[in-house]
């Protein structure tokens, strides 16, 4: 018998949720999902097509954080809320893309859970690298970049293709 996998989905808001779900899409019925959102995150819920647990948690540090000292404090909250969510999950893969969210599940989920990570560089990335980007490369299972171009920064890397 053969088992459906169960791809775990972070939906790091705004431009990164609206790729991955493009990609969901593009996947289809073919894989189980659960999803990660921020619980400060009130739009990407309700855009997801295909059904599957959701975890929030809180998320470590947003774009409008400026202050070093609240991210610490809202770092150690978020990474317990986190290990809770990725010991409860069913899903061997993460696929993630993007911000803050994202490093920080990709990291734990690989190194503490021994999770597969595939990370999507963002399609605004043609010529230089995301932060996240740089920080996930060296670790993730599969890295695919949106233009070719990118392929010089990550040799690596496969091509998908633009999502947009």
């Amino acid at each position: 018998m053969d088992e459906r996998k169960t791809l775990l989905v972070v939906l790091g808001g705004g431009g990164h949720t609206k790729q991955l779900l493009k990609l969901v899409k593009q996947l289809g019925m073919e894989y189980d999902y659960e999803y990660l959102i921020s619980t400060s995150d009130i739009l990407s819920e309700k855009k997801i097509e295909f059904r599957g647990k959701i975890f929030r948690i809180l998320n470590p540090r947003e774009m409008k954080d400026k202050n070093i000292i609240k991210v610490i404090l809202k770092f150690i909250p978020s990474t317990l809320q986190l290990l809770a969510a990725l010991f409860q999950s069913k899903a061997r893969y993460i696929l993630a893309a993007g911000p803050s969210l994202s490093l920080h599940v990709a990291f734990l989920g690989k190194f503490i859970f021994g999770k597969k990570i595939i990370f999507l560089e963002s399609w605004s990335r043609v010529y230089t690298k995301s932060l996240a980007g740089k920080l996930t490369y060296p670790f993730a299972d599969i890295f695919f970049v949106q233009w070719r171009e990118e392929l010089k920064n990550y040799p690596k890397a496969v091509y998908a293709g633009r999502l947009g």
